[in-house]
């Protein structure tokens, strides 16, 4: 395959694949839901359990930033990685009242950041939504 359709297939798998994967973690939360694909359960799982606190302190505190990350998210103008990053988790898991968000990083024996960032970047997938070219890039230019 030449260079150029096998580039583009790529930047579509590349962009498409955290909208899949975020419609996977919305859709397993269902009884009779099986997923069957490449990325990691373990990861599936805990992006569930961590939404549902996120989504929590967003509206039950209500934190407009959290809020508006969540629903650009959702509506595919941010990746998941904008909210599953170590900082991020940590921040959210540590503001937790319930003691959930320990919970979740005991579970997975996550007790620092680096390995809090290498378990994200195992089982969340790294893609982007950004669609802006650089200016290195080829392609139209002009208005």
């Amino acid at each position: 395959m030449p260079f150029f359709e096998r580039e583009a297939f790529r930047r579509m798998h590349e962009a498409i694949d955290p909208a899949w994967w975020l419609a996977a973690v919305a859709d397993l939360c269902w009884p009779g839901v099986e997923y069957k694909g490449s990325h990691s359960r373990e990861g599936i799982a805990s992006a569930q359990t961590y939404f549902e606190l996120y989504r929590k302190q967003a509206v039950g505190k209500p934190d407009m930033e959290l809020f508006g990350k969540y629903m650009m998210m959702n509506g595919l103008l941010l990746s998941p990685r904008e909210l599953l990053n170590a900082e991020s988790v940590r921040a959210v898991l540590a503001a937790d009242p319930s003691g959930e968000g320990e919970r979740l990083l005991a579970a997975f024996a996550i007790e620092d950041r680096d390995r809090l960032e290498q378990f994200l970047d195992r089982t969340i997938p790294a893609g982007s939504y950004n669609t802006r070219r650089s200016e290195s890039e080829p392609g139209v230019t002009g208005r």
